[in-house]
C-alpha cells in the first residue's frame, strides 16, 4: 500500500513538474502549484507509511515509526485528514509534518509534559500544562529575521542577476571577479530561502505547532519544531554532509525516514545504493531541471568519499 501511495503520489507531481518545464519561460521565478504539491506528496506519502506501520507488529518497527504509526483508533476522519493536509502554516513552503505532530497538537497534548510525546519531563508542572503557551517574542525574532533576510535578499539580487551570469560581458571579466559574482548569486538565492523559511516559522510559532518541549536546564518552552534551516551552520559548513544537514531539515528527515530507510531490505544496514536512490528521488521530488541532478547525484559521491569507505 505505502509503495503503490507513494508511486502515484510521485507520478501526479511528475505530471505537474513536466507541465510547470513546458510552460513556463525560461528562468522563471513564478509560484507554481508544483511547490504546495510537493510538500502534500511529503506530507501523503509519510502518512501512507504512518497507516502501514500501525497494521504490522511493533517488533519489526523502529522507535521513530513506534511513535508515529496510525492505528484504526486514531485514524482521521476525512475533515481531520483534509485539515492536516492542506494545514495553512506549512501549505505553500512547507515544512512538511507528521499526522502524528499534528494531531497532538489539536487535541493540545503535545503541551502536556507527562505526556508520552513529550521527550522533556519535569517534575515541577510548566505554567502553561495543558495549553498553548506565549510564543510572542519567539515569533517577534523568527519575523525579524525573515523580513531581514528578505531585505537582503532584494539588495543584492540587483547586484548580481542571472542574466549578468550568462551575458558575454561576464566572460570578458577577470577569474577572481567571476568567482566572486557566482558565490554572490548563489548567496542571494540561499538567502531568500532563509527568508521564506524564517516567516515559515514564525507563523508555525504563532499558531503552536512549533512548540517542541521545554528547554533541558531553564524549562521554557523550545519552539525548533518546524525550523527548516541553520544559516550560519550552512555558511560556515565543511563538509557537503554538514551543508546538505543543515538545509531543509524537515525534508531531509523526511527523506531519511520514508525513503532511504524503507529502500533497505529489514535486516540490512543502508549503504551507498541507498543513499544515491534518496538523492536521485529528491532530484525528482524537486523536479526535471538538470541541476537538480547533478547536485544530488554528485553530493551522494561526495559524501561517499567524505567516509572514506
Amino acid at each position: 500500500m505505502p509503495w503503490i501511495g507513494a508511486s502515484f503520489l510521485t507520478g501526479h507531481l511528475m505530471i505537474t513538474q513536466f507541465a510547470r518545464l513546458s510552460s513556463e519561460p525560461p528562468r522563471s521565478y513564478m509560484v507554481h502549484i508544483a511547490l504546495p504539491q510537493m510538500i502534500l506528496v511529503s506530507k501523503l506519502m509519510a502518512f501512507c507509511w504512518n497507516v502501514h506501520d500501525g497494521r504490522i507488529p511493533d517488533t519489526t518497527l523502529s522507535s521513530f515509526q513506534k511513535d508515529r504509526k496510525i492505528t484504526a483508533s486514531i485514524f482521521p476522519t476525512p475533515l481531520e485528514f483534509l485539515s492536516y493536509a492542506l494545514f495553512f502554516p506549512t501549505m505553500f513552503y512547507g515544512p512538511a509534518l507528521d499526522y502524528s505532530d499534528y494531531r497532538s497538537f489539536i487535541n493540545l497534548s503535545m503541551f502536556d509534559t507527562s505526556s508520552s510525546r513529550n521527550t522533556e519531563k519535569s517534575s515541577k508542572k510548566p505554567y502553561f500544562e495543558g495549553k498553548i503557551p506565549s510564543c510572542t517574542w519567539v515569533a517577534f525574532h523568527k519575523i525579524m529575521a525573515g523580513l531581514l533576510w528578505t531585505f537582503l535578499f532584494f539588495k543584492l539580487a540587483g547586484l548580481c542577476p542571472l542574466d549578468l551570469l550568462l551575458s558575454q560581458q561576464f566572460n570578458e571579466y577577470s577569474f577572481a571577479r567571476r568567482i566572486l559574482l557566482v558565490h554572490i548569486f548563489a548567496f542571494t538565492l540561499r538567502i531568500n530561502h532563509y527568508g521564506v523559511w524564517a516567516l515559515t516559522e514564525a507563523s508555525c510559532i504563532i499558531s503552536g505547532i512549533g512548540y517542541n518541549g521545554l528547554e533541558e536546564n531553564s524549562k521554557s518552552p523550545r519552539w525548533d519544531r518546524m525550523r527548516n534551516v541553520n544559516a550560519l551552520s550552512i555558511e560556515l559548513a565543511q563538509s557537503p554532509h554538514a551543508y546538505i544537514g543543515n538545509w531543509n531539515l524537515n525534508t531531509c528527515n523526511w527523506l531519511k525516514n520514508y525513503v532511504y530507510l524503507r529502500v533497505t531490505r529489514k535486516g540490512q544496514k543502508p549503504g551507498f545504493q541507498a543513499s544515491m536512490i534518496t538523492f536521485f528521488y529528491s532530484a525528482l521530488w524537486h523536479g526535471f531541471a538538470p541541476g537538480y541532478y547533478v547536485t544530488f547525484v554528485l553530493t551522494g559521491i561526495l559524501q561517499k568519499i567524505a567516509k572514506g569507505t
